[in-house]
């Protein structure tokens, strides 16, 4: 029987920041300035308060010419320089890219689509979407921080915050919660709370490859419909993994996104490659339920 646990509360407690425990987890992220849902500045607030909080996790920035000029001001703060031993900031133009070799592909599925979403924003966000596990691999390539866990936290993904609140995630992400709650999964948040939707959605995916085994043969019909590519599942905008799996995953999601292409399927954004990717392939990940799209500030307390 398929069942949600929500996780909806704070729990009210300080955490003290101590130096001999080691940092457990590396995260990714990613700044650039394209045609979005939000303006410059609202961005450049979010940044300010994940600056703020980094503590117990490093941070790894990808970001190109503009972008990286764009925070110039925040860099000279007490909150990056306090802390520019734990941030690193890489400079990566778009057509170095993973999916820059899908350039045409994204150009296509953008102009060919009637979502709403792609009036509003640009082809290259919905490839930068699409390359969150790519920067994650690039910054274990790399070794630019050697940690347990590493994972994906987009750059807005701490947002309208309270001062009590950020007195709260001063110690985030708690060194406890990582290795009880972090199995060794692909960890991911699903926001869908109708059950029978989910589950619709599941069956819908799983149909379509049990009924389509030949993957190399051009189809009709995608995973999930277009009536229904709108509807909410995952979030993309955060995930943790252990090394062993990123690479596991890029190869997963490159095919997923490859398979999209090929058939001329509308990539709507990452989610919709992430779901596909979570059930069809449920051994791999770990998901936690919730009503709040950000439910991983509460969840890593």
């Amino acid at each position: 029987m398929f069942k949600m646990n929500y996780t909806n509360k704070f729990e009210p407690i300080k955490k003290k920041i101590t130096k001999d425990v080691p940092i457990l987890i590396t995260f990714s992220t990613c700044w650039y300035i394209v045609k979005s849902k939000f303006p410059i500045t609202t961005y450049l607030e979010w940044i300010k308060n994940l600056f703020s909080i980094v503590n117990n996790f490093n941070l790894v920035i990808y970001t190109d010419t503009d972008g990286y000029n764009s925070l110039k001001q925040l860099l000279l703060t007490n909150n990056f320089l306090k802390k520019k031993d734990q941030i690193k900031i890489i400079i990566k133009p778009m057509n170095e890219f993973y999916g820059y070799r899908y350039k045409d592909e994204w150009i296509k599925n953008h102009n060919n689509s009637q979502l709403s979403l792609h009036k509003k924003v640009d082809w290259e966000l919905n490839m930068l979407w699409c390359e969150k596990i790519h920067f994650v691999n690039e910054t274990l390539r790399n070794k630019y921080f050697d940690t347990m866990y590493h994972g994906w936290c987009d750059i807005g993904y701490f947002r309208e915050l309270s001062y009590k609140k950020m007195e709260m995630l001063i110690g985030w992400p708690s060194a406890l919660t990582l290795l009880t709650k972090m199995s060794k999964k692909i960890h991911y948040g699903c926001v869908q709370t109708d059950a029978m939707k989910y589950k619709m959605l599941q069956n819908d995916i799983v149909t379509h490859y049990s009924n389509n085994n030949n993957t190399s043969i051009k189809k009709s019909s995608p995973p999930i419909s277009y009536e229904k590519i709108e509807e909410i599942c995952f979030s993309g905008g955060f995930f943790v993994l252990t090394q062993p799996l990123a690479e596991i995953y890029k190869r997963i999601f490159n095919s997923k996104l490859q398979y999209y292409f090929k058939n001329g399927f509308t990539v709507k954004d990452d989610q919709q490659i992430i779901m596909d990717c979570i059930f069809t392939n449920p051994q791999l990940f770990q998901i936690h339920f919730s009503e709040n799209w950000f439910m991983f500030q509460e969840l890593l307390l």
